[in-house]
């Protein structure tokens, strides 16, 4: 929990914009989906997260139909215009920009990835060369591709998938073990279809 670094001008008020700002952030609706929802009984040593995000469309030409990114243990994992970013390196400071920058909000799946199932998608992730297509929007492909080479999901039925496929198909996979919702209810951010 973060620490408040807002005095109290009435109970529960904060005037602190970066307290709002993380009262504003909705990260998951069962914040201990990494323990079973029970962080007293169970534990995650290993400290893996594996999500898979789909962003709501920002109003542009190539983000018509929205955008996917992933969160893979803190590093971020997003595919576009020009290749893989390269400018945001932590999940963090793309969900940031998504959120305050872009102004869309996102919705994400987290899968039960063993960690060598993790290595091999972020090994699989960077060494697609797969050519970006805005028209096409397949910015989901290459994760839907890599985790389908491990068996987490099925791709066979779709020749072309948008973002909301890729939720789709991932919400649907037996390894899908939670959801997060980011920007929920902050007033005039574009939600996900």
């Amino acid at each position: 929990m973060p620490k408040r670094p807002a005095r109290r001008t009435k109970p529960s008020e904060f005037c602190d914009a970066d307290w709002q700002h993380v009262l504003r952030r909705s990260r998951t609706r069962t914040k201990y989906l990494y323990v079973g929802g029970n962080p007293l009984s169970f534990r995650d040593p290993l400290g893996l997260y594996t999500e898979i995000i789909q962003w709501a469309p920002d109003g542009s030409l190539t983000g018509y139909w929205g955008h996917v990114s992933a969160n893979i243990n803190g590093a971020n994992y997003s595919f576009g215009t020009r290749g893989w970013d390269t400018q945001r390196p932590t999940a963090e400071g793309y969900i940031d920009r998504q959120l305050y920058g872009v102004g869309r909000g996102g919705r994400g799946i987290i899968l039960d990835l063993k960690p060598e199932e993790e290595a091999l998608v972020q090994q699989c992730l960077r060494s697609s060369n797969a050519d970006y297509s805005g028209i096409a929007n397949n910015c989901g492909n290459p994760f839907l591709q890599c985790l389908s080479g491990l068996g987490v999901v099925d791709t066979r039925d779709k020749a072309r998938v948008l973002p909301t496929d890729v939720y789709r198909i991932l919400s649907n996979s037996p390894r899908a073990i939670g959801q997060t919702t980011y920007g929920e209810g902050v007033p005039g951010l574009r939600q996900p279809r």
